[in-house]
């Protein structure tokens, strides 16, 4: 499904041991490789999810944010470390809204939207 073709960009360093904890407890994992998209798609339990990898204290970018923005499907998180794609696939992570309403309150987001007006 996937390519390793990447759009020039570097995949952050956790993403290896994020897919390999998420494969040890059964995901499916397939990383997508397209500006602007989440890092992986995971299916576990019957359900899709769309993780973001984030390593550090790195945000997401403007494309990341336009699809997450405009994303109508099911569960697209932002993760950190292999705990917290662990919790996303088990229902233990925050909610989409509940990251939707962090970013509102970010000040980067506040003024993408306002350049965009």
């Amino acid at each position: 499904m996937s390519s390793n073709k990447r759009y020039n960009a570097k995949r952050d360093k956790n993403e290896p041991e994020i897919v390999k904890a998420l494969t040890r407890i059964g995901c499916s994992v397939e990383r997508i490789n397209e500006k602007g998209v989440p890092d992986l798609l995971v299916g576990r339990g019957g359900r899709t999810f769309l993780l973001e990898v984030k390593d550090g204290e790195s945000s997401t970018n403007k494309q990341q944010d336009e699809f997450f923005a405009s994303w109508k499907g099911d569960t697209a998180l932002v993760v950190r470390s292999p705990e917290e794609a662990i919790e996303a696939v088990s229902g233990r992570f925050r909610s989409m809204q509940e990251q939707y309403e962090q970013w509102m309150a970010d000040e980067k987001y506040k003024q993408w939207m306002a350049d965009e007006k």
